[in-house]
């Protein structure tokens, strides 16, 4: 029954028995159904029996009526709308789905960050290798990667067809299956990325020159990072740069300072970091853009694949 009232169409004036009978259909069936109107049927109708008969599936039913009705919806109803300008409704949706959508980057970003730092410290250990990050390497990596996950992705837009997109699930995790399984692939991506690079040049070079191409493939990639999870969509260059004026001035900050760290004297001392040559600076930004392009390839996989 739940399934044919997906496309079935009721009169405006239905009865309440037929009316109860409908809702519980849809609350069962875990259909966000919103009904309108200011007609006494209201309450007596979508009211008691769903609410207080079936408490524990009242969230799973949302009603949605006009301003002069909406007091007598009041007792029962989990949520009134003060404005039924179907506009203002849309509007809200939208940005409520653009603040959800930017929580997952942020948790995203904030995440597979830590995988990568914290298994690069791990690894180090246990392959008892010489120390590569430092205390204060890991706090200026904080310092990067905090105020990407806080204030930039707050400022995001919403992605050209976030509201063409279907409505996820009530019963979905903030962090879904899915989302989980990217936080581990992009981090473990960079781990390899940076390990990989301060195990090569251990062997072959000083522990001042693993540990600064190291550090900076972290710097680096972080910044990818943010850039490529941006949108869900391919490609990360095509979403407006001028939308997020933030975004640009963390990154450019970052990476003028990045450049300080590694090449000005002062910084070198207090980060135990050398001047890098042009070839391993290119190697700092190869590893870097390997171990964070990889996703683009995967979102225009996702992107052929039918919904």
């Amino acid at each position: 029954m739940a399934r044919r009232l997906r496309t079935a169409r009721l009169p405006f004036h239905t009865p309440p028995d037929l009316a109860r009978v409908v809702a519980d259909a849809l609350v069962a069936d875990q259909v966000v159904a919103w009904f309108q109107g200011r007609s006494e049927y209201g309450p007596r109708a979508l009211g008691h029996r769903s609410l207080l008969a079936h408490p524990g599936r009242a969230a799973n039913l949302e009603r949605l009526n006009d301003i002069k009705g909406r007091e007598q919806f009041r007792p029962v109803a989990p949520m009134v709308l003060a404005d039924d300008n179907f506009a203002t409704i849309v509007a809200a949706m939208a940005e409520g789905r653009r603040i959800y959508a930017n929580i997952q980057k942020a948790i995203n970003f904030f995440a597979a960050s830590k995988v990568a730092i914290l298994g690069f410290v791990l690894l180090n250990s246990v392959l008892a290798l010489p120390l590569a990050l430092l205390p204060i390497h890991i706090v200026w990596l904080e310092l990067v990667v905090d105020p990407m996950s806080a204030a930039v992705y707050q400022a995001e837009p919403a992605d050209a067809d976030l509201m063409r997109q279907p409505p996820r699930s009530r019963t979905e995790s903030l962090v879904p299956r899915n989302l989980l399984i990217r936080i581990i692939a992009q981090g473990a991506a960079i781990l390899a990325a940076a390990f990989g690079g301060y195990v090569a040049l251990l062997q072959s070079g000083t522990i001042e020159r693993a540990r600064t191409v190291a550090f900076s493939v972290l710097v680096l990639a972080f910044l990818l990072l943010v850039l490529v999870n941006r949108s869900p969509r391919p490609f990360a260059w095509r979403v407006g740069q001028r939308a997020n004026p933030l975004l640009l001035a963390i990154i450019g900050i970052s990476v003028l300072l990045q450049v300080a760290i590694v090449s000005w004297p002062p910084l070198q001392l207090l980060f135990k970091t050398t001047t890098l040559s042009p070839t391993e600076w290119a190697l700092a930004l190869g590893l870097a853009i390997l171990s964070t392009i990889w996703f683009e390839g995967v979102k225009v996989i996702s992107a052929r694949q039918p919904t």
